[in-house]
């Protein structure tokens, strides 16, 4: 699993979708100390990483970091990709900085 990708997913699927790491918790029923300690870096079990993308309707592969093809449903569209491809162009950008 590639820890910054996970991380990074997640809390851009999570404002993507535009909900908070409490409604998430209810959602998925994992504490949402626990989520936050995901968006910052901690790696889930693989019971937990299931429930995430099942969540957010994305492979186990790509949430994980592992494969970077999206797999896209009717409500993300394109908007996710572009944005998806913003963020990515922005961390590249400010990690050679």
């Amino acid at each position: 699993m590639n820890k910054e990708k996970f991380s990074n997913r997640l809390k851009y699927l999570r404002l993507n979708k535009n909900v908070s790491l409490r409604k998430l918790s209810k959602e998925v029923r994992i504490p949402h100390t626990t989520l936050s300690g995901y968006e910052k870096g901690r790696i889930p079990d693989k019971e937990r990483l299931i429930k995430l993308a099942n969540y957010f309707n994305v492979s186990i592969d790509f949430l994980s970091g592992e494969n970077d093809k999206i797999k896209i449903n009717k409500n993300l569209g394109v908007i996710f990709v572009l944005v998806f491809i913003f963020i990515a162009v922005i961390t590249i950008l400010a990690s050679a900085l």
